[in-house]
């Protein structure tokens, strides 16, 4: 088996060296200082186990020549970053292997029906089942779920669900050091700002109807009302 680690500073094409079977595993150690090799080390050797998420999407090779490199549009078919690509990728924003098994239970949001710009709190219990004492990132993200018909003055839920995109990375949390068999209940506090968005002018709005909290990438769903 081969771990493969790569040091590099941005996106790369991956989907060849992934599929080899003799490929287990892939570091990304992005560019490292002075300290690296210990680093390295450590995780692949066992002495620390990895928590780290993936900060950029990873694309198949096709994805080049679906999208026009002058062309800078966000939105506009196949998408760009993990919040517009509207086609399959191999490793999505936020993806991360650890050496021990997690459970994410109990998710829960308050208030679960509010006017739009009200905060949130999001709560769930994280649970190391495995074997390893590791840390963990929990990322909490805010999706659209359905707007409703009339949720904007301005702006149809067609027009928001396009503007507001697949997902949104609102807030995140490490733990530190979970024992095997330690549950630990983490909260969220999202203020009401981090759930509206931006139309094409810049102007900000507050979307109404169904929102959905996404914990990981995917592990739990809560969902909320904005009325």
């Amino acid at each position: 088996p081969i771990v493969l680690v790569l040091v590099h500073g941005g996106a790369l094409a991956l989907e060849k060296l992934s599929l080899l079977p003799q490929v287990r595993a892939i570091v990304s150690a992005w560019y490292p200082g002075e300290q690296a090799g210990e680093a390295l080390a450590d995780v692949l050797l066992g002495a620390v186990a990895p928590a780290g998420r993936l900060p950029v999407t990873a694309y198949f090779s096709n994805y080049t020549s679906q999208i026009l490199a002058t062309d800078m549009a966000m939105r506009a078919w196949p998408g760009r970053t993990y919040r517009f690509v509207q086609v399959p990728v191999l490793y999505p924003f936020g993806f991360g292997l650890s050496y021990t098994k997690w459970a994410y239970r109990n998710a829960a949001v308050l208030p679960t029906a509010a006017p739009p710009g009200a905060s949130r709190v999001v709560s769930l219990t994280v649970t190391n089942v495995g074997e390893v004492v590791s840390d963990e990132v929990v990322l909490l993200f805010i999706r659209a779920s359905r707007f409703s018909a009339e949720s904007s003055s301005r702006d149809n839920g067609a027009y928001q669900q396009a503007h507001y995109g697949n997902k949104r990375l609102v807030a995140f949390r490490r733990l530190h050091a979970v024992e095997p068999s330690q549950s630990i209940r983490v909260q969220f506090d999202v203020s009401g700002e981090r759930l509206g968005s931006v139309d094409a002018s810049g102007s900000p709005y507050f979307p109404s109807g169904v929102v959905d909290f996404v914990v990981g990438l995917g592990e739990a769903v809560v969902t909320t009302h904005v009325v």
